[in-house]
């Protein structure tokens, strides 16, 4: 009863029509501007109703602390821009506390391992998902500190994480 999420699939979570090879610069902060690197939670151009939040220690970070327990939340938007939330918005609560925010997903940053040498590397800092395209070279969906969502082709001997999604 699950799978592994298309290529299409990962994109839909934050590119505009489901386009791959999104930048950061296809993000924007909860008040509407363009966003790169601050802000807590950043809105896919193509899909308002959503919000990814960079998650670092179990709160909500405008910064990324390498080799901590990282990844990404994804919020519906309008959860996460009530102002009961506030506190959880502004990285001031843990978003383990009971009272926090129910996330749609969470993506921890696992890091890869290299087809090559077999080290394992970026973790806590990198987050690499395998899609279900399968090929010479195989299609991921990745986001690395602020700059989320962007889909590649990569060596299938790559070690990556698997996200199941129920069908």
């Amino acid at each position: 009863g699950y799978r592994v999420p298309t290529q299409h699939e990962w994109a839909l979570l934050g590119n505009e029509g489901g386009n791959s090879g999104s930048t950061s610069s296809d993000y924007f902060d909860a008040n509407g501007s363009n966003s790169t690197s601050s802000g807590l939670g950043l809105i896919p151009a193509g899909n308002p109703g959503i919000v990814w939040v960079p998650v670092s220690e179990g709160t909500a970070s405008t910064s990324w602390s390498g080799g901590k327990t990282n990844g990404y939340a994804l919020y519906d938007a309008t959860v996460w821009t009530d102002p009961v939330n506030a506190n959880y918005r502004e990285g001031n609560d843990p978003l383990i506390d009971a009272g926090a925010p129910d996330p749609l997903l969470f993506l921890p940053a696992g890091g890869t391992r290299y087809y090559d040498d077999g080290t394992v590397d970026y973790t806590g800092d990198l987050g690499y998902y395998w899609s279900s395209v399968v090929g010479t070279d195989s299609y991921y969906m990745y986001f690395y500190n602020i700059a989320v969502l962007a889909t590649h082709n990569a060596y299938r001997a790559y070690g990556m994480s698997v996200r199941c999604v129920a069908e």
